[in-house]
């Protein structure tokens, strides 16, 4: 199994996941490995523009996605400048014809309104995906990819139904913070399923090439 992670804090020496970039006003080393980058809603400073302006004038090859971006209703800086600085992402994404990864906690509404407002027509990620089947479909009808982790292990019955009804087609598999086997992740979403680990290894697999066209191709 190829175990591909879409969205990792963790340094590793393949070319089986994504580090996400977090963007702070100190700099950041641009890793080698597969990468998306962005200023996430909890640490955004005054200096965002001059911040996303100096990362973004260079195209990275090994640059895949925007994000995470997004608003966050709960944590973070006013919610105007949250906007604000998401739909500059927004604006950069549309510019280097990529994916966005997106970080939403009680804001899928209005994420969905700006994106729509903005014409966002690329793919979309939803992040660290566990609430509802509600919430499921209302992301799904716009045609975004839900990206689920290491929740899915002590899912209760609510995150355990959204599973359920997630189309395969939709599905991409992270760790985020979780330092652990990504393949472990991987297993207990197929039992949920109710298909094996190598069937939903495959699934993902074209997920991804389908999301980040910049590594189809490049996989096994």
């Amino acid at each position: 199994m190829l175990c591909f992670d879409v969205h990792t804090h963790h340094f590793r020496a393949d070319n089986r996941s994504i580090f996400n970039l977090i963007l702070k006003e100190d700099g950041s080393m641009i890793p080698e490995m597969y990468f998306s980058s962005g200023i996430h809603p909890w640490y955004i400073t005054d200096k965002w523009k001059k911040i996303l302006e100096d990362h973004f004038r260079e195209n990275y090859k090994q640059r895949v996605a925007i994000g995470e971006t997004g608003i966050d209703m709960l944590k973070g800086t006013d919610l105007k400048l949250q906007e604000l600085v998401f739909m500059a992402h927004i604006e950069w994404a549309l510019n280097y014809s990529m994916p966005l990864v997106i970080h939403s906690v009680r804001s899928s509404q209005r994420i969905i309104e700006i994106l729509r407002a903005m014409n966002f027509q690329f793919p979309v990620v939803i992040h660290g995906f566990r609430q509802s089947n509600e919430l499921a479909k209302k992301f799904l009808s716009e045609g975004y990819y839900l990206s689920l982790g290491v929740y899915v292990n002590y899912a209760g019955q609510k995150l355990t139904e959204a599973i359920k009804y997630i189309p395969l087609d939709r599905i991409l598999i992270e760790s985020d913070d979780f330092d652990g086997d990504c393949c472990e992740i991987y297993h207990q979403i197929a039992h949920i399923k109710g298909i094996s680990a190598d069937e939903l290894d495959n699934v993902v697999l074209m997920n991804v090439k389908n999301c980040f066209r910049i590594i189809d191709g490049k996989l096994a």
